[in-house]
C-alpha cells in the first residue's frame, strides 16, 4: 500500500472509504505501512477515510541518517499545517522506534547538525518524542500511539522452515518504556498509547506464528496476517472515532 509525503501528497495513500472526507491520519514509517491493511479494512467497515503517511519517525524528531542531505528543520511545521489545512482530528502513529538506537550505535544519526552519540540517544529521543506528541495532540486532536511490536533475533520466515512454531525469549524494550513514560508525563487526556504485546508474548516467549499463519514477514514487520491478528487493538480506536463523528459539535 502506497504512502504519501507531506511535501508531495499522493491520493493513492487514501485508506477506507473513497467517497468520504479524510478524518484520520496513519503516520509512521514502514511499520505504519505494515498495519495499513487492517486499518484500511476497519475504515471501510466504519465508512471513514484516512491517509497513510510514511515519512518516517526520525524526520519529525529532528533527526536524519548520516547519508541523507534532507533538511528536517521544518518537518513539524509542515505536519502541523497539513493537519490544520485538512481538518484532521484523529491520528494513529505506528513506527519502529528502536531504529534510532540501532543507527546511533553505528554513528549514523545526525541531530542538530552533529552526529548523535549512543549515550545521548535515550535523552534526545524522549525530549523530541514529547515535543512531537504534544504537537499532534494539540487543537483537540486525538492521538493513538502503538508500542513497537517485539523484534526477532532471527528472521521468522527463515526460522519456521526449521521450527514450525518458532518462538524467542521476550527481551527488554527500552524504546517502549520511554514512549510510555513520555505519554504518562504529558498527561494529555486525548493522547493514548496501546500495546500489541499480549498478542505475541506468552509465558515469556514471543510467538511469530498463530494458527499455522506467519505473523511477520521479516524480523520486525508484521505480515498482512500479523496485521489482522492485532485487529482487536485497532477496533476501539475506530469505535471512538465513530462516536465522535456522531456527537454534535
Amino acid at each position: 500500500m502506497q504512502g504519501t509525503s507531506l511535501k508531495e501528497p499522493n491520493d493513492a495513500a487514501r485508506l477506507g472509504a473513497k467517497d468520504k472526507p479524510v478524518s484520520f491520519l496513519l503516520i509512521g514509517n514502514s511499520h505504519a505501512q505494515s498495519v495499513a491493511p487492517v486499518v484500511d479494512d476497519l475504515a471501510c467497515q466504519f465508512d471513514m477515510a484516512g491517509i497513510l503517511n510514511w515519512e518516517g519517525l526520525m524526520p519529525f524528531l529532528g533527526m536524519t541518517r548520516e547519508t541523507s542531505d534532507e533538511d528536517v528543520s521544518d518537518m513539524r511545521r509542515l505536519l502541523e499545517a497539513y493537519l490544520t489545512e485538512n481538518k484532521i482530528k484523529n491520528i494513529i502513529c505506528v513506527a519502529r522506534m528502536d531504529q534510532v538506537w540501532e543507527l546511533a550505535a553505528g554513528g549514523k544519526v545526525i541531530y542538530q547538525g552533529e552526529q548523535l552519540s549512543p549515550d545521548k540517544v535515550a535523552m534526545v529521543f524522549e525530549k523530541e518524542l514529547a515535543a512531537l506528541l504534544s504537537l499532534l495532540a494539540s487543537d483537540g486532536r486525538n492521538v493513538w500511539v502503538m508500542e513497537q511490536v517485539p523484534r526477532a533475533d532471527v528472521n521468522p520466515i527463515v526460522a519456521v522452515r526449521v521450527i514450525r512454531d518458532y518462538t524467542e525469549a521476550a527481551k527488554p524494550e527500552p524504546h517502549n518504556r520511554i514512549l510510555d513514560k513520555v505519554v504518562a508525563n504529558l498527561g494529555l487526556p486525548n493522547l493514548y498509547v496501546f500495546s500489541t504485546r499480549d498478542f505475541f508474548v506468552k509465558d515469556g516467549r514471543v510467538h511469530f506464528t498463530a494458527g499455522n499463519k506467519l505473523l511477520y514477514f521479516d524480523d520486525n514487520h508484521l505480515s498482512v496476517e500479523g496485521a489482522f491478528h492485532i485487529r482487536p487493538v485497532f477496533l476501539p480506536i475506530f469505535e471512538a472515532m465513530a462516536r465522535e463523528r456522531q456527537s454534535p459539535e
